[in-house]
């Protein structure tokens, strides 16, 4: 890992070890945040195969808490015998879904591309596109990323999950957006309905969803 280390020195015993090893703790190196920053994201997919490999005999529909991309919190899991998402606090969003082809046993990724620039270290997704300037904002869009309600505050915001029946409940930090989404059993299809507090740009919001229709096929 590049990273900043004050400290160098590479002197070693004959056996190989260092006669005065740096045991300090040290930050990564700026330009290397980002790329490996995402590099933990390999472990969603390692998680996608391991559902592949049981989704034929799965009867019903599984909503459970996993660290699958090593950050230390719960991501929410969404899936049935036939698509696997992804969902995050940050922002409520649905950062990943794969569907199978029952055919073939083979996953489409449909949403999300963590291979992509991410423009940031952190998970968090630009609220603007361009700036004025040229600058870049949003590098990445995933799924319902809460875009425009008289503010842009919540597409960074930290969500709370609750479990519903084949689902999760997903409120904003104020309790104003209010979204559900619910995978029926045998279904390719997510149901997603939205509450918006009338407060908020009278009760408008604007989502975004980034799609995409075979994420190997764009690579």
């Amino acid at each position: 890992a590049f990273h900043n280390q004050g400290t160098l020195d590479l002197s070693k015993f004959s056996n190989g070890e260092y006669i005065n090893p740096d045991s300090s703790s040290n930050s990564l190196a700026s330009f290397a945040k980002i790329a490996q920053a995402q590099s933990r994201f390999a472990a969603i997919y390692e998680r996608v195969d391991d559902w592949l490999s049981v989704a034929p005999s799965l009867n019903n529909v599984q909503a459970t808490q996993e660290d699958v991309d090593l950050d230390g919190e719960a991501e929410y899991l969404l899936f049935n015998n036939t698509t696997f998402a992804v969902l995050e606090r940050i922002g409520g969003r649905m950062v990943g879904a794969w569907v199978r082809d029952p055919a073939t046993g083979r996953a489409y990724q449909t949403i999300g591309n963590h291979l992509s620039a991410a423009g940031t270290e952190t998970e968090e997704e630009g609220f603007y596109n361009v700036s004025s300037n040229g600058v870049i904002g949003a590098y990445r869009t995933s799924a319902l990323k809460d875009w425009w309600a008289g503010t842009s505050q919540y597409v960074n915001d930290l969500y709370t999950f609750s479990a519903v029946s084949n689902g999760w409940q997903i409120s904003s930090s104020d309790g104003k957006i209010q979204k559900t989404i619910v995978l029926p059993p045998n279904s390719g299809w997510y149901d997603v309905a939205y509450n918006v507090n009338n407060s908020l740009n009278g009760g408008t919001l604007y989502v975004r969803n980034g799609f995409s229709p075979n994420l190997f096929n764009l690579l």
